[in-house]
């Protein structure tokens, strides 16, 4: 048997060349773990298949890469019954505690309690018969006078709900907010300003809504003849070569490598066409390069008829598929979204952090500072994610100053006898120019809720202490009151049909009326109905 080794940059076509000089019939074929020619595994059935075609049994071997060292042997450093073990005491060594210091406590005649004569148990002793139970009777009736008192002045209270008619006026004002004033001048119509800046981060994942076409171009290997007798012919790397035959007509491929094609030659009448094989690659991914054997293929613009190639065995590898990818537009709403996130924890946190005061409509600008994408558009994605870090500038101003300065502007406009409720009142702004570095024009917005004018203490002192059926005939001589509910915690003391003697123990809530209980429905609490036939009884 005849030994062919070869180097790692042996070429395929000196391997075949030495096979075929071979004059043994069986020849064992050596070649590195790294040779060239097995970066294709075609090159190897192209070998067997010279071989046998050359009379010749061919068996190729590759190199085995050395085995590993075994790690050497020796001492890790361990002392036996010391490093992992803890010590334990010597037999008959004593393990001894610090003493404990205690105070001995002598307690002083105990049980033994004097009771003495005398005093207040000495009068109550020389009572007898009618005078012991007076006295005993007084006790207990002052006793429970004192709880009684303290149970109904400290315990009960109620809550009078009372439905007022209201009315709405709405206006808009321009003003001025600044920072160079510290308090709000209403003559002026301006409040104070101030001017802040956050730093917030975070980082937000969408879907990927784009499409991705995938896969690998076909590769293969094919023979080029050269049919002139004049020229060799020379074809560099990246040469663009496309079938001729086939179903898949004009289906373009690259040349992997440079390759030289020798001029051809006579054998009597008949032209030989010098042969060279090189590698080529489909220029499209998907499976229509996996050429079959056999097909022709034009070399640059060479006529067929001076150079043509073909493959011996079937170009193979190329695939493709649909994914999801990253595109343009998903990169954008991503960053608007998270830019609006942003923009509104930096809002919410300087609303936080000075409290009571409001970031107008257009008051809060935003500047990038970092943005940074973990997808480029057109990768294969599933997802998207981005991390932005931004500055936010606010102008900032205190909800009450304005509020109190628009509910000013429309006085004068408020019917006699009603008052604003600013519990209900809302008020909106927005940014309408810049005056200047320090000054900002403003207009505000205001929908005022009117309601009669009540005095609620005095409402209170006169309600405290009444039956139900008292209150609520006062309620009812009010003009603006309408319609009202009260109820009384705990409940046991609603058995006693009194309102608390504590005037404090009353709260009164203004409602509207969608927040009363509709018509027909229970009410565990005196209403004005209960009221009526409470007055009625007293009168009676």
């Amino acid at each position: 048997m005849k030994k062919l080794e070869f180097s790692q940059d042996a070429t395929l076509t000196q391997i075949l060349e030495s096979v075929k000089a071979t004059q043994e019939s069986e020849i064992s074929l050596d070649l590195p773990e790294k040779s060239a020619v097995l970066l294709n595994p075609i090159n190897k059935e192209i070998i067997e298949r010279f071989a046998k075609k050359n009379g010749k049994r061919i068996n190729i071997k590759v190199g085995v890469s050395a085995k590993a060292a075994a790690p050497p042997e020796g001492d890790f450093g361990f002392v036996e019954g010391e490093d992992i073990l803890q010590k334990k005491p010597e037999i008959g060594e004593k393990v001894t505690s610090p003493p404990v210091n205690m105070e001995e406590k002598k307690p002083e005649d105990v049980g033994a309690t004097a009771k003495k004569e005398g005093g207040f148990f000495k009068f109550f002793s020389k009572l007898k018969g009618r005078k012991r139970l007076i006295v005993f009777g007084s006790i207990g009736a002052f006793l429970f006078a004192t709880v009684f008192f303290v149970s109904f002045w400290f315990v009960p209270s109620a809550n009078v709900k009372i439905n007022l008619e209201f009315e709405t006026i709405s206006n808009q004002v321009t003003l001025t907010a600044s920072e160079s004033v510290s308090e709000i001048d209403i003559e002026e119509r301006v409040i104070p300003l101030t001017v802040e800046e956050v730093t917030k981060s975070g980082d937000e994942t969408r879907k990927s809504s784009g499409k991705l076409v995938i896969g690998a171009p076909a590769k293969g290997r094919i023979t080029v003849g050269n049919f002139s007798i004049v020229t060799t012919k020379k074809f560099p790397a990246g040469t663009t070569i496309k079938t001729v035959t086939g179903q898949n007509l004009g289906l373009e491929f690259t040349l992997d490598t440079e390759v030289s094609i020798p001029k051809a030659s006579f054998s009597g009448l008949s032209i030989i066409a010098g042969q060279s094989g090189v590698n080529a690659t489909a220029k499209a991914i998907g499976n229509a390069g996996n050429a079959p054997a056999s097909t022709e293929f034009q070399i640059a613009s060479e006529a067929l008829g001076t150079v043509k190639g073909v493959n011996d065995l079937a170009f193979a590898g190329g695939e493709s598929k649909e994914v999801k990818a990253v595109s343009e537009e998903d990169r954008k709403k991503l960053k608007e979204d998270l830019l609006e996130k942003l923009e509104n924890e930096a809002k919410d946190d300087l609303e936080e952090q000075l409290e009571g005061s409001t970031v107008p409509e257009g008051g809060l600008k935003t500047e990038v500072i970092s943005e940074k994408f973990d997808k480029a558009v057109g990768e294969e994605s599933d997802e998207l994610k981005l991390a932005l870090e931004v500055k936010a500038i606010a102008k900032l101003f205190k909800e009450d100053d304005l509020k109190k300065l628009l509910i000013e502007s429309i006085q004068s406009s408020i019917p006699e006898g009603l008052v604003v409720d600013e519990e209900k009142t809302s008020v909106e702004a927005e940014l309408f120019e810049t005056e200047g570095e320090d000054d900002v024009e403003i207009l505000g917005k205001i929908n005022a809720v009117l309601i009669p004018e009540i005095n609620q203490e005095e409402l209170k002192k006169n309600l405290s202490g009444k039956t139900f059926g008292s209150a609520a005939a006062y309620l009812q001589s009010l003009n603006n009151v309408p319609e009202f509910e009260i109820e009384i915690k705990p409940a046991i003391f609603r058995l006693f049909k009194f309102m608390p003697f504590n005037s404090s123990r009353i709260n009164i809530e203004i409602i509207t009326e969608d927040t009363l209980p509709s018509e027909g429905e229970d009410l565990e609490e005196p209403t004005l109905e209960e009221g009526k036939e409470e007055e009625e009884e007293d009168a009676e």
